[in-house]
């Protein structure tokens, strides 16, 4: 019998990582499955070029029944990764909160909304691919950058 020698296992290292790290997509998904009612989804989150932290994921729902836990606390995920514009990936560490206060979330540097349902009032929907999309392009950027863009879109 082989034996593996654990300091040179790198299997096993990737192996524990891809069992901690989801794509943000995949976690989106899980949310839409595990969430009723779901009015949007926004998320707060750091930019590569700064110091990295953790993001939330802000789930809004007028359903009051639903739990106030995170919807995957069954699941080992603890890091989503992005992929950004350029071809790298970003991991980002995330909590979720369901809330049931308004839906129609500003967007600014951090804070990108990443879905929103055309039930929304005073504001337009988003798709989930467009919402990423925005939200790869915002990673790939500086604040400055996206400060400039966002001035321009108003």
């Amino acid at each position: 019998m082989q034996q593996n020698n654990l300091d040179s296992n790198e299997d096993d290292q990737t192996a524990r990582r891809r069992a901690l790290s989801e794509p943000i997509k995949a976690v989106i998904d899980e949310i839409e499955k595990s969430v009723d009612g779901i009015a949007a989804i926004t998320l707060s989150h750091p930019l590569p070029k700064e110091e990295m932290h953790s993001m939330q994921i802000i789930v809004h729902t007028d359903d009051r029944s639903n739990p106030m836990l995170d919807p995957m606390q069954h699941m080992t995920v603890t890091e989503a990764v992005i992929d950004l514009k350029d071809g790298d990936q970003v991991g980002i560490l995330y909590d979720i909160h369901i809330i049931t206060d308004d839906p129609a979330a500003t967007e600014t540097v951090n804070i990108t909304p990443v879905y929103r349902s055309d039930d929304v009032e005073y504001a337009d929907p988003i798709t989930v691919e467009d919402g990423l999309d925005r939200l790869r392009w915002k990673l790939g950027k500086t604040r400055d950058e996206i400060k400039s863009t966002l001035q321009e879109e108003e």
